[in-house]
């Protein structure tokens, strides 16, 4: 997936939002029980502002994640993941940086 951000007859970028980004995954199956997803994104530069800072450019950043899912039955699964693998910083918005690595485990119940 690949985005360009771009508005015709504004010279100045829009706040908070990169020119250009992408994403990516792979998603393997090795049988009907077990799932393994690893994703990346990337965010180019972006124009961003805060109260006390003023104007700044944010750099460009690539985070990647994996999850590993399990399925019990045909609707019961746990996903036990883990968001910015790399432990990558970077700020989405300026002043505001990201909350490192993190754990995530989840269930779902399909009815």
């Amino acid at each position: 997936v690949y985005k360009r951000q771009e508005v015709d007859g504004v010279d100045n970028a829009l706040l908070h939002r990169p020119e250009h980004s992408a994403g990516a995954w792979i998603y393997w199956t090795p049988n009907i029980k077990w799932g393994l997803l690893l994703s990346a994104k990337y965010e180019g530069s972006r124009e961003s502002s805060s109260v006390p800072g003023g104007y700044e450019t944010l750099p460009s950043f690539t985070r990647f994640d994996v999850a590993l899912s399990r399925n019990f039955e045909r609707d019961l699964e746990i996903q036990l993941a883990l968001d910015n693998l790399f432990d990558k910083d970077y700020e989405m918005e300026a002043g505001f940086p990201s909350p490192g690595r993190q754990v995530r485990l989840g269930l779902r119940k399909r009815f």
